[in-house]
């Protein structure tokens, strides 16, 4: 007997020993393929979180800039509305007492005004009031370049004008010194502030 006989592996060994070899095969590559899918995803996480990092570096680099123009917005915020802050009933009493305040020292008297409930937009509150007053078209005119000058701002959204009737005698009716009586006026005016919702 030859040695190379008797060392031949029988059919039924070579048949396991090749489904074992299949098996371990098959087994490396699913691992190799699991090493490689996870490996795709890794770098697909890391392609998606690159902007992302890139702009928080960006604004790590930019904190002073973005501070400064942060602190600028906010006091030109201050020029327009009224800080987060206050409550609502305060910047309306405030607002009213202002307002009564600017059309007084006009020379207009004023008749009444009316705060009106808050309006919400997206970033602040709109706080209106409604002022009834009586004078001359150069007291109105004096009121109106005060409260230009108010800060915060404040804007008209409407104005009433009428002529008042006066009820004198013929003789006061008549031209004194060539100049007529002065013509009064009936004003409405519905003014806005906003306060701001956020810092």
């Amino acid at each position: 007997m030859n040695w190379r006989n008797r060392y031949r592996p029988s059919a039924d060994a070579t048949l396991v020993l090749a489904s074992t070899a299949l098996v371990l095969v098959l087994m490396l590559f699913t691992g190799l393929y699991l090493v490689w899918d996870r490996w795709q995803k890794y770098e697909a996480a890391l392609e998606a979180i690159e902007p992302r990092v890139a702009r928080l570096a960006g604004i790590l680099v930019a904190r002073d800039d973005i501070a400064s123009t942060l602190d600028a917005t906010r006091v030109r915020a201050a020029a327009y509305a009224y800080p987060h802050t206050l409550d609502p009933a305060r910047v309306a009493s405030e607002l009213q007492s202002r307002v009564r305040d600017v059309f007084q020292g006009a020379g207009m008297s004023v008749q009444g005004s009316q705060q009106m409930p808050p309006r919400s937009a997206p970033d602040h509150q709109e706080i209106a009031l409604v002022v009834n007053a009586q004078g001359g078209l150069p007291e109105l005119e004096a009121a109106l370049r005060t409260l230009r000058t108010l800060s915060p701002r404040l804007r008209i959204e409407s104005i009433t004008l009428q002529p008042s009737i006066i009820r004198t005698s013929a003789r006061l009716r008549q031209p004194v010194g060539g100049r007529n009586p002065p013509q009064m006026l009936s004003v409405q005016i519905r003014l806005v502030a906003n306060r701001l919702t956020s810092p």
